[in-house]
Protein backbone atom coordinates (compact mmCIF):
# COMPACT_ATOMS: atom_id res chain seq x y z
CA UNK A 1 0.00 0.00 0.00
CA UNK A 2 2.76 2.30 0.66
CA UNK A 3 4.19 1.70 -2.47
CA UNK A 4 0.76 2.59 -4.33
CA UNK A 5 0.81 5.84 -2.14
CA UNK A 6 4.60 6.41 -3.47
CA UNK A 7 3.38 6.04 -6.58
CA UNK A 8 0.50 8.09 -7.08
CA UNK A 9 2.63 10.90 -5.21
CA UNK A 10 5.26 10.75 -7.62
CA UNK A 11 2.59 10.89 -10.61
CA UNK A 12 0.89 13.97 -8.71
CA UNK A 13 3.65 15.88 -8.72
CA UNK A 14 5.04 15.11 -12.36
CA UNK A 15 1.15 16.66 -13.57
CA UNK A 16 1.80 19.25 -11.34
CA UNK A 17 5.21 19.73 -12.99
CA UNK A 18 3.60 19.78 -16.32
CA UNK A 19 1.52 22.54 -15.86
CA UNK A 20 4.05 24.59 -13.96
CA UNK A 21 6.32 24.27 -17.08
CA UNK A 22 3.90 25.53 -19.26
CA UNK A 23 3.08 28.71 -17.23
CA UNK A 24 4.69 31.73 -19.07
CA UNK A 25 5.31 35.72 -18.31
CA UNK A 26 4.08 36.33 -21.67
CA UNK A 27 0.44 35.48 -20.26
CA UNK A 28 0.24 36.37 -16.66
CA UNK A 29 -3.16 36.68 -16.69
CA UNK A 30 -4.68 33.50 -17.30
CA UNK A 31 -8.13 32.84 -18.61
CA UNK A 32 -10.87 29.77 -18.04
CA UNK A 33 -10.05 28.74 -21.30
CA UNK A 34 -6.11 28.85 -20.19
CA UNK A 35 -6.87 27.35 -17.19
CA UNK A 36 -8.72 24.20 -19.21
CA UNK A 37 -5.71 24.10 -21.62
CA UNK A 38 -3.42 23.63 -18.59
CA UNK A 39 -5.37 20.79 -16.83
CA UNK A 40 -6.60 22.90 -14.04
CA UNK A 41 -10.14 22.95 -13.15
CA UNK A 42 -10.93 26.08 -11.78
CA UNK A 43 -14.09 26.99 -9.35
CA UNK A 44 -15.84 29.15 -7.18
CA UNK A 45 -15.46 29.41 -3.37
CA UNK A 46 -17.41 31.32 -0.54
CA UNK A 47 -15.28 31.99 2.82
CA UNK A 48 -17.36 29.69 5.06
CA UNK A 49 -20.60 27.71 4.64
CA UNK A 50 -21.21 24.55 2.23
CA UNK A 51 -19.21 26.06 -0.35
CA UNK A 52 -16.57 27.23 2.29
CA UNK A 53 -13.03 25.90 1.99
CA UNK A 54 -13.01 21.88 1.96
CA UNK A 55 -9.86 20.66 3.61
CA UNK A 56 -9.66 23.96 5.82
CA UNK A 57 -12.03 24.74 8.91
CA UNK A 58 -12.08 28.38 9.92
CA UNK A 59 -11.20 29.44 13.54
CA UNK A 60 -14.86 27.88 15.95
CA UNK A 61 -13.82 29.40 19.14
CA UNK A 62 -14.39 33.26 20.23
CA UNK A 63 -12.22 36.01 18.33
CA UNK A 64 -12.39 39.51 18.64
CA UNK A 65 -10.91 42.58 16.51
CA UNK A 66 -7.95 43.71 17.61
CA UNK A 67 -7.55 46.55 20.07
CA UNK A 68 -7.46 50.16 18.80
CA UNK A 69 -3.88 50.00 18.05
CA UNK A 70 -4.74 48.24 14.45
CA UNK A 71 -7.66 51.02 14.22
CA UNK A 72 -6.10 53.14 11.48
CA UNK A 73 -6.06 51.72 7.94
CA UNK A 74 -4.23 52.37 5.19
CA UNK A 75 -4.78 55.15 3.15
CA UNK A 76 -5.02 53.51 -0.31
CA UNK A 77 -5.68 57.60 -2.37
CA UNK A 78 -2.38 58.29 -0.51
CA UNK A 79 -0.54 55.37 -2.12
CA UNK A 80 -2.58 54.79 -4.92
CA UNK A 81 -0.05 55.95 -7.21
CA UNK A 82 2.53 53.46 -6.31
CA UNK A 83 3.42 50.27 -8.23
CA UNK A 84 0.11 47.92 -7.74
CA UNK A 85 2.76 45.06 -6.60
CA UNK A 86 3.94 47.28 -3.45
CA UNK A 87 0.33 48.65 -2.44
CA UNK A 88 0.17 44.50 -2.33
CA UNK A 89 2.58 43.86 -0.24
CA UNK A 90 1.07 46.68 2.26
CA UNK A 91 -2.42 44.67 2.06
CA UNK A 92 -0.46 41.44 2.77
CA UNK A 93 1.66 42.86 5.75
CA UNK A 94 -1.96 44.44 6.90
CA UNK A 95 -4.18 41.47 6.98
CA UNK A 96 -1.52 39.23 8.88
CA UNK A 97 -1.09 41.68 11.33
CA UNK A 98 -4.77 42.33 11.68
CA UNK A 99 -5.52 38.18 12.57
CA UNK A 100 -2.56 37.56 14.52
CA UNK A 101 -3.67 40.80 16.78
CA UNK A 102 -7.18 39.20 17.36
CA UNK A 103 -8.01 38.75 20.74
CA UNK A 104 -8.61 35.44 21.33
CA UNK A 105 -9.68 34.96 24.99
CA UNK A 106 -10.02 30.74 24.61
CA UNK A 107 -6.47 30.32 23.16
CA UNK A 108 -5.58 27.98 25.87
CA UNK A 109 -8.46 25.47 25.23
CA UNK A 110 -8.84 26.46 21.75
CA UNK A 111 -5.72 27.89 20.38
CA UNK A 112 -5.11 28.51 16.56
CA UNK A 113 -4.39 25.67 13.96
CA UNK A 114 -1.55 26.47 12.12
CA UNK A 115 1.93 27.37 13.14
CA UNK A 116 5.00 29.73 11.58
CA UNK A 117 7.57 28.70 10.01
CA UNK A 118 10.61 30.30 7.82
CA UNK A 119 10.76 29.03 4.30
CA UNK A 120 13.94 26.94 4.81
CA UNK A 121 12.77 24.82 8.05
CA UNK A 122 10.31 23.22 5.36
CA UNK A 123 12.50 22.61 2.88
CA UNK A 124 11.14 25.48 0.48
CA UNK A 125 13.92 28.29 -1.20
CA UNK A 126 13.06 31.71 -1.50
CA UNK A 127 8.94 31.63 -2.72
CA UNK A 128 9.35 34.53 -5.38
CA UNK A 129 9.58 35.65 -8.80
CA UNK A 130 11.71 38.97 -9.55
CA UNK A 131 10.38 39.32 -13.10
CA UNK A 132 10.36 42.55 -15.17
CA UNK A 133 7.28 44.92 -14.01
CA UNK A 134 3.76 43.72 -14.45
CA UNK A 135 4.52 40.06 -13.49
CA UNK A 136 6.29 40.03 -9.94
CA UNK A 137 4.93 38.29 -7.15
CA UNK A 138 6.48 36.64 -3.56
CA UNK A 139 5.03 34.46 -1.00
CA UNK A 140 4.82 36.87 2.43
CA UNK A 141 4.38 34.34 5.13
CA UNK A 142 3.73 30.70 5.38
CA UNK A 143 2.59 28.08 8.01
CA UNK A 144 1.86 24.59 9.18
CA UNK A 145 -0.60 22.46 10.78
CA UNK A 146 0.12 22.02 14.62
CA UNK A 147 -0.31 18.00 13.97
CA UNK A 148 2.30 17.55 11.65
CA UNK A 149 1.48 14.85 9.55
CA UNK A 150 -0.95 16.95 8.13
CA UNK A 151 0.37 18.04 4.72
CA UNK A 152 -1.97 21.56 4.53
CA UNK A 153 -0.30 24.57 4.01
CA UNK A 154 -1.62 28.00 4.73
CA UNK A 155 0.18 30.68 2.93
CA UNK A 156 -0.03 34.84 2.28
CA UNK A 157 1.18 36.02 -0.83
CA UNK A 158 1.10 39.09 -2.99
CA UNK A 159 1.37 39.35 -6.55
CA UNK A 160 1.86 42.63 -9.43
CA UNK A 161 -1.30 41.79 -11.49
CA UNK A 162 -3.80 44.59 -10.87
CA UNK A 163 -7.63 44.63 -12.13
CA UNK A 164 -9.44 46.76 -14.24
CA UNK A 165 -12.90 46.60 -15.44
CA UNK A 166 -12.20 45.46 -18.16
CA UNK A 167 -10.87 41.93 -16.44
CA UNK A 168 -13.88 41.80 -13.90
CA UNK A 169 -13.53 40.85 -10.37
CA UNK A 170 -13.79 36.81 -10.77
CA UNK A 171 -11.12 36.36 -13.49
CA UNK A 172 -8.69 36.14 -14.40
CA UNK A 173 -6.28 33.80 -11.77
CA UNK A 174 -2.67 35.24 -12.01
CA UNK A 175 0.35 33.15 -12.75
CA UNK A 176 2.06 34.06 -10.64
CA UNK A 177 -0.70 32.32 -8.06
CA UNK A 178 -1.14 29.70 -9.85
CA UNK A 179 3.14 28.86 -9.87
CA UNK A 180 3.03 29.35 -6.21
CA UNK A 181 -0.05 26.73 -5.42
CA UNK A 182 1.75 24.30 -7.37
CA UNK A 183 5.55 25.20 -5.68
CA UNK A 184 4.20 24.53 -1.95
CA UNK A 185 1.73 21.68 -3.12
CA UNK A 186 4.86 20.03 -4.88
CA UNK A 187 7.15 20.24 -2.15
CA UNK A 188 4.49 18.91 0.14
CA UNK A 189 4.31 15.59 -1.97
CA UNK A 190 7.76 14.69 -2.15
CA UNK A 191 8.75 15.25 1.74
CA UNK A 192 8.92 11.18 3.42
CA UNK A 193 7.57 11.96 6.23
CA UNK A 194 4.04 12.65 4.71
CA UNK A 195 4.62 10.03 2.41
CA UNK A 196 0.55 8.73 4.08
CA UNK A 197 -0.83 11.87 2.35
CA UNK A 198 -2.14 11.59 -1.45
CA UNK A 199 -3.47 15.40 -1.75
CA UNK A 200 -1.31 18.30 -0.08
CA UNK A 201 -4.04 20.81 0.26
CA UNK A 202 -2.95 24.68 0.08
CA UNK A 203 -5.64 27.92 1.29
CA UNK A 204 -3.65 31.00 -0.09
CA UNK A 205 -4.50 34.82 0.93
CA UNK A 206 -3.65 36.49 -2.68
CA UNK A 207 -3.38 40.00 -2.55
CA UNK A 208 -3.58 42.17 -5.51
CA UNK A 209 -2.78 45.33 -6.37
CA UNK A 210 -4.21 48.03 -5.96
CA UNK A 211 -6.15 46.85 -2.95
CA UNK A 212 -7.70 43.94 -3.67
CA UNK A 213 -7.53 40.44 -2.30
CA UNK A 214 -8.88 36.74 -2.78
CA UNK A 215 -8.86 33.19 -0.86
CA UNK A 216 -8.18 30.74 -3.01
CA UNK A 217 -7.99 26.85 -1.95
CA UNK A 218 -6.18 24.38 -4.23
CA UNK A 219 -5.20 20.01 -4.36
CA UNK A 220 -4.40 17.75 -7.17
CA UNK A 221 -7.19 14.92 -6.99
CA UNK A 222 -5.06 12.72 -9.70
CA UNK A 223 -6.43 13.77 -12.54
CA UNK A 224 -6.68 18.16 -12.28
CA UNK A 225 -4.91 20.66 -10.45
CA UNK A 226 -8.39 21.91 -8.61
CA UNK A 227 -8.58 25.89 -7.78
CA UNK A 228 -11.18 26.99 -5.91
CA UNK A 229 -11.35 31.00 -5.85
CA UNK A 230 -13.40 33.80 -3.81
CA UNK A 231 -14.83 36.73 -5.66
CA UNK A 232 -11.64 39.36 -5.14
CA UNK A 233 -12.77 41.55 -2.27
CA UNK A 234 -11.89 44.97 -2.71
CA UNK A 235 -9.88 46.61 0.17
CA UNK A 236 -10.25 50.19 -0.17
CA UNK A 237 -12.01 51.08 2.98
CA UNK A 238 -12.11 49.30 5.79
CA UNK A 239 -14.42 46.58 6.45
CA UNK A 240 -14.19 45.21 10.05
CA UNK A 241 -16.57 42.21 9.09
CA UNK A 242 -14.67 40.79 6.20
CA UNK A 243 -11.40 41.62 7.93
CA UNK A 244 -12.81 39.01 10.73
CA UNK A 245 -13.75 36.49 8.06
CA UNK A 246 -10.56 36.37 6.72
CA UNK A 247 -9.18 36.43 10.11
CA UNK A 248 -10.93 32.83 11.39
CA UNK A 249 -10.40 32.01 8.03
CA UNK A 250 -6.54 31.97 8.18
CA UNK A 251 -6.21 30.92 12.16
CA UNK A 252 -8.40 27.82 11.94
CA UNK A 253 -6.59 24.63 10.53
CA UNK A 254 -7.25 21.26 9.02
CA UNK A 255 -10.63 20.59 8.03
CA UNK A 256 -11.57 16.53 9.04
CA UNK A 257 -11.90 15.69 5.58
CA UNK A 258 -9.03 12.99 4.82
CA UNK A 259 -5.99 13.53 2.61
CA UNK A 260 -4.81 9.90 2.12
Amino acid sequence: MRLDLRSERKSRRQKLTTIYNELTRSNPRLSEADLQALGIRHTTMSLEGDNGPKFFSAYHDILRKPAPALEEYVDWEGVIGMKPYYNADTLASYLIGYAFRCEMPNSASSPRGICYTDYGDLGYGCLAEITPVGTRWRVKTLWYMLKETAPHIVFVMYSEMSLDNKDGYETPLFYGEVKALIRVMYLRLKQPFLDMNVLAPVLCFSAIGHHHLRVIEAYHDGVDLVVRSTPVFNMLHRDDELLMALAKCLLGGASDKPTS
